[in-house]
């Protein structure tokens, strides 16, 4: 018989010995729909399997949840319905197989196998639709969409089990009528197939495209241009820049603002965006976009506060985002650098400190990181591990340590304890080899309180040590201004000496106000670091205590003030103000009034000097920042 004569057969329908019609179109229709839903199930478990294997996952590996829903990861949930369409496909070809094949099958149980096949189909239909309700997948997957940066492998997941559950419908046919498979050519066959591969093939691009995290980034890129040098003297205000503040980990609003390629980088909720320093306008920025339809407080990808540095003598700059993590570009064209690096991995792995313990720097750094035990440098163009250090011992290897850098050292403080005695350990580290050149103990004669330690803190390029010995009525302290000077320095009382307030980067200057002599109407004097001379007295200068927020820089030829008054309002000014002496003979120059600042005062003073310009500004919800040109 040959194939025509096959279908035609197949065709022919008797009842009572009476030969019917042939069958009418609509079980014709149903059997062929097969053919469409071999090429979907082909392309649903091809899309399950990119899913599991080569789609991007959400980035990081720490398994977040969600605030508003029960506990499922984002990862888990890809895993499971790219795992779940896999089975599913399965189940209904095994199901196609053995209701075309039940004929010719020897298995002794053939004729039972129609409820193993409905079940089959019925479990291919209703799983992957039923683990959607009771898991929430819609309003899940919208929360995912908006605390995640987009990642590909859940999109895809829910494609495969689309397009399965679609296969499994449109195998009905065949299943309720296998006698009947044969109706349609087999070239028909191929072409319903490619028909669902086309399909898939149209799911896939969608998907796969809801999984693109590009679209929710605006990213600009600038050109390499010449670096104007960071001025000598403060100029006029060339330029206002408005900008917004977030709130950091202190419990208040600020804007993070580092000097870095052709003049600063500032942060903010959505990202980063370069200003030129010279004239202030826009160069470059990272900002990521988020949904229209994004509840007001709901957890999204933003810029985490206090994590923009500037790095590498301000050729590189890095930021982290919330849910997202670090990323690094080159700070005169906006390029991105790396975004999965060894610096990366050890951030997720042990939880690093990145940079200094105190308030961030506002100068350029090397990229440090630090756990309890180790502190480790990268390079900051490829986030690549450049050494290790250990520099703990067994008993101090449980204490949080904190960490100060400058351009040539980093200084590790570690609280140690052994019995019921306890000290602090100081560490020097060679900032380009690794090496601990210098190691002292403190307190460990006298000891220190239960709860006490030491504060770490540097100021330019010089460090703070202070501790609170047992059983003292002051502080101790230990100040450093240059390498090599760990052992040798002498500890000195935090009361009894004068205070430093501000340095130098070159360290060759210092502000420094003394304690003992409150009622002094002007108590802030420039010395000599190497001698501690007094050069001349401040007049004018703002007290950093009492009801004065204060922010100080040295220029070259120029120390800048930046002040703020926080006290009463009805007798005290409002405004923010830039102060300028000459580091020559001590001689006030200049005194620019800024804005208004908020009702509460608050606001955090800032002055950053940058390529081509000096930056001052206020750190409040809605603020801006202040360029002041270059002086003559």
């Amino acid at each position: 018989m040959t194939g025509d004569e096959t279908r035609r057969e197949a065709l022919v329908v008797t009842s009572g010995g009476k030969s019917s019609r042939l069958l009418d179109w609509g079980v014709r229709v149903a059997v062929g729909a097969a053919g469409i839903g071999a090429g979907l199930l082909v392309g649903g478990v091809g899309l399950a399997i990119y899913s599991l294997g080569f789609a991007s996952d959400r980035p990081g590996d720490r398994a977040y949840f969600f605030r508003r829903q029960a506990e499922v990861d984002a990862d888990g949930l890809s895993i499971r319905y790219a795992i779940t369409a896999l089975v599913v496909g399965a189940l209904v070809v095994a199901a196609v197989v053995i209701a075309v094949k039940r004929p010719q099958l020897r298995w002794p149980w053939k004729d039972r196998a129609g409820p193993a096949v409905a079940f089959m189909f019925l479990g291919g239909v209703a799983v992957l639709p039923i683990m959607a309700l009771t898991s929430h997948l819609a309003q899940r997957y919208a929360v995912i969409r908006w605390q995640y940066p987009l990642f590909e492998s859940l999109p895809t997941a829910i494609g495969a089990g689309v397009l399965v559950v679609a296969a499994t419908i449109l195998s009905a046919g065949v299943l309720r009528w296998p006698q009947h498979v044969r109706v349609v050519s087999v070239r028909s066959y191929g072409v319903l197939a490619a028909v669902g591969l086309l399909i898939s093939v149209a799911v896939t691009v969608v998907a796969v495209r809801a999984g693109d995290d590009d679209v929710r980034v605006d990213h600009t890129t600038a050109s390499v241009v010449a670096v104007a040098p960071v001025p000598s003297r403060l100029g006029s205000v060339r330029y206002r820049i408005q900008a917004k503040a977030t709130d950091t980990a202190f419990g208040v609003a600020a804007m993070d603002v580092v000097p870095g390629g052709a003049g600063f980088v500032a942060a903010a909720g959505p990202g980063l965006t370069a200003y030129d320093g010279v004239t202030g306008k826009p160069r470059w920025h990272y900002l990521r976009i988020q949904p229209d339809n994004m509840p007001a407080d709901a957890d999204a990808v933003r810029y985490s506060p206090d994590s923009l540095h500037s790095l590498d003598n301000g050729t590189v700059v890095i930021a982290h985002w919330e849910w997202l993590g670090w990323q690094a570009f080159d700070a005169m064209t906006g390029r991105i650098l790396w975004k999965n690096s060894d610096f990366t991995h050890d951030y997720d792995a042990v939880s690093l400190q990145v940079g200094e313990y105190s308030w961030p720097r506002t100068t350029p750094e090397p990229l440090i990181g630090s756990d309890d035990t180790r502190v480790m440098r990268y390079d900051a163009r490829t986030g690549a591990r450049m050494w290790s250090a250990t520099v703990d011992p067994s008993e101090c290897a449980d204490s949080k340590a904190q960490t100060a850098i400058t351009d040539t050292s980093i200084y590790r403080v570690t609280r140690c304890q052994e019995g019921n005695k306890r000290w602090v350990q100081v560490d020097e580290i060679d900032s380009a080899t690794g090496t601990v050149v210098h190691t002292r103990t403190l307190g460990k004669d006298t000891g220190l309180p239960e709860e006490g330690g030491a504060l770490l803190s540097s100021i330019a390029n010089t460090v703070v040590i202070s501790w609170f010995p047992a059983n003292a009525s002051d502080f101790d302290k230990l100040v450093l201004t240059g390498p090599h000077q760990l052992t040798t320095a002498s500890v000195t009382s935090m009361l009894h000496t004068p205070e430093v307030v501000a340095s130098s980067l070159d360290n060759t200057q210092q502000v420094k106000t003394d304690r003992r002599t409150p009622n002094d109407a002007e108590p802030y004097v420039l010395v000599a670091t190497a001698t501690g001379a007094q050069l001349y007295r401040l007049p004018g200068f703002i007290n950093n205590r009492q009801e004065y927020r204060t922010d100080v820089i040295f220029l070259e030829h120029e120390l800048i003030q930046v002040t703020n008054y926080t006290g009463p309002r009805e007798r005290a000014e409002k405004y923010v103000h830039v102060r300028s002496w000459s580091r020559v003979d001590g001689h006030p120059l200049a005194d620019h009034q800024l804005g208004e600042v908020d009702a509460e005062g608050n606001c955090i003073p800032r002055a950053i000097a940058v390529p081509g310009g000096v930056l001052a500004f206020c750190h409040e919800p809605a603020a801006e920042i202040v360029g002041f040109s270059s002086g003559a």
